[in-house]
């Protein structure tokens, strides 16, 4: 055997009567499925000043956001650090700072975005959080 090839042994366990529910398919436009509490649940998302937040957060007539992600989504919290148990996802460690738990939602085309979910049961995309108070910084050469 080459010593340059690595072998990979993939082992299947079968549970009896327990089978992972499948992805909702055929979402609507800016919709995400995300897998919480045993069950996929369908986040449909709505754009306010430069954050993306789950459509759930605008119930008030004056049409803005009344839930916690945005509350906590507008206040600035200190840049992750590298001790954080999500190294190398800035935006999930900046999603615990804020108090939410990081989830991944799937579109209908296999797409994955970060979101930060919080007890209201609102949702805000992690990454527009985290570039609200920490933008992208262009590189010149």
């Amino acid at each position: 055997m080459n010593k340059y090839v690595l072998g990979f042994l993939i082992l299947t366990v079968s549970l009896p009567g327990f089978s992972a529910p499948s992805r909702p398919k055929n979402l609507k436009v800016n919709a995400l499925a995300v897998f919480l509490e045993d069950k996929y649940q369908i986040v449909q998302l709505k754009s306010f000043d430069k954050l993306e937040l789950s459509s759930n957060c605008f119930k008030s007539k004056d049409a803005k956001p009344r839930c916690q992600a945005h509350t906590l989504a507008v206040q600035k919290f200190s840049f992750p650090t590298e001790s954080s148990e999500y190294v190398g996802n800035p935006s999930a460690s900046y999603c615990k700072k804020m108090g939410g738990k990081a989830v991944v939602g799937v579109a209908n085309n296999g797409n994955e975005s970060d979101l930060c979910y919080f007890g209201d049961k609102s949702f805000v995309k992690s990454w527009g959080a985290f570039y609200l108070h920490y933008p992208k910084k262009v590189i010149s050469k």
